[in-house]
């Protein structure tokens, strides 16, 4: 299932935090989770390139990991890419 910007929502919530969803340009990015602003970014180019779903989807899971306390002090930026790339890339292929 493709996704457009258009059909981005506003906001999620996890775990009764609210984050916002914003498309902004990022040199050398698709997407970036921001945990200070409570905000996940997304750059135009995702949409273009056909990963905009799956990016979605990996940005959330950084919200989530952040959320439960898994966070950059207690995994290694490595890591945590790898598991939020795979749950990402599984999820958008069963298009959940």
């Amino acid at each position: 299932m493709t996704m457009k910007l258009k059909d981005l929502p506003k906001s999620i919530n996890v775990y009764g935090q609210r984050t916002k969803i914003q498309v902004k340009e990022l040199p050398g990015l698709v997407g970036k989770a921001d945990f200070r602003r409570k905000t996940i970014f997304i750059t135009p180019t995702a949409e273009s390139e056909g990963i905009l779903r799956e990016t979605l989807l990996h940005e959330t899971i950084h919200i989530i990991l952040n959320r439960l306390g898994i966070t950059p002090q207690l995994v290694s930026h490595e890591v945590d890419e790898i598991i939020c790339e795979t749950i990402a890339k599984c999820l958008a292929e069963n298009d959940l």
